[in-house]
């Protein structure tokens, strides 16, 4: 393997960890925002249902249930 090499293996393996990173980040926020604005607890006690059906049983905007 020349130095070259090694340094594209180098970088490809960083950006895999700061994709990671911020994978982890969003997931972290959007759970943070699910459980802040109800829509986590209201989804456990509902059949399958609408996003707008969600939203209303969570007393939000239907905008909100489908984002």
């Amino acid at each position: 393997m020349t130095t070259k090499e090694l340094h594209q293996a180098k970088l490809e393996r960083c950006a895999d960890n700061m994709l990671g990173m911020l994978n982890n980040e969003i997931l972290a926020l959007m759970t943070s925002i699910g459980h802040r604005t109800g829509l986590s607890g209201t989804t456990t006690i509902l059949p399958a249902s609408t996003s707008a059906q969600i939203a209303a049983a969570a007393g939000l905007h239907k905008r909100y249930g489908r984002e």
